[in-house]
């Protein structure tokens, strides 16, 4: 998309189907491929902490921080989401990659790679402290 930053994107074959999974006594169902193409929220985004750089995510990868990755409840994992910082109008397009946050309060996890880049150039704070 011209105008728009993102990493290398690649395009799936085949959306995954909708799943259901529990945290905390929550239940959540991800979106199909044709509600996630429609998908448009508006909401608090925060950083997903550096402590996590190294671990699994819910997509199986290693989490690095540096990369333009996203966590999001019920959009497809591997499925790619497009974000504006409705301050600025800077976008940025991102990889699911993980779950969450689980929070009522943010919608949203960004990677410190989204902020590192100064594409979206956001007032950080960090998830899990507020």
């Amino acid at each position: 998309m011209y105008g728009i930053r993102g990493d290398n994107l690649s395009i799936a074959t085949q959306m995954p189907a909708p799943r259901t999974y529990s945290v905390k006594g929550q239940t959540y169902t991800t979106k199909s491929g044709n509600e996630a193409k429609f998908y448009i929220k508006e909401g608090l985004a925060s950083y997903y902490h550096l402590k996590f750089d190294g671990r699994k995510t819910a997509s199986g990868d290693v989490y690095n921080s540096n990369n333009l990755l996203q966590h999001i409840k019920t959009l497809p994992i591997n499925s790619y989401a497009l974000v504006i910082n409705l301050h600025n109008n800077r976008k940025v397009i991102v990889r699911i990659n993980d779950r969450g946050p689980f929070s009522d309060k943010r919608l949203i996890d960004l990677s410190h790679g989204c902020g590192k880049r100064n594409w979206l150039n956001f007032p950080w704070h960090r998830a899990g402290k507020n």
